[in-house]
């Protein structure tokens, strides 16, 4: 079994601190699944859009992960809110939050 290292973005931790307990409960549920099996969430889906604006947002995205050393983007539904995460075998990168209502993903 693969217990991956998880860590968050600095933008991402400061906004989970505020968030409502039962959110946090909620995000160390999916905490623990990725640490166990990291790929087990869908494939990022904005990476196959078409716009301008999120092929802008993949490149950023993608970029961002490889400079972390974790080259996969996959996102999880935690609904009503997207995890965008990256990962490797032995990492998990948590990148991005977002409400399933927003647009897209705000990565720093």
């Amino acid at each position: 079994m693969v217990y991956a290292h998880w860590e968050a973005q600095p933008m991402l931790a400061g906004r989970t601190e505020s968030l409502q307990a039962a959110f946090v409960i909620q995000l160390e549920r999916v905490r623990n699944q990725l640490r166990q099996h990291p790929a087990s969430g869908r494939p990022a889906r904005f990476l196959q859009s078409t716009s301008g604006r999120s092929a802008a947002l993949a490149m950023k995205a993608q970029a961002q992960a490889q400079s972390l050393g974790v080259p996969q983007l996959r996102e999880w539904v935690m609904a009503p809110y997207l995890v965008l995460y990256a990962h490797s075998d032995e990492r998990v990168v948590l990148l991005a939050l977002k409400h399933q209502r927003e647009m897209e993903f705000s990565v720093d």
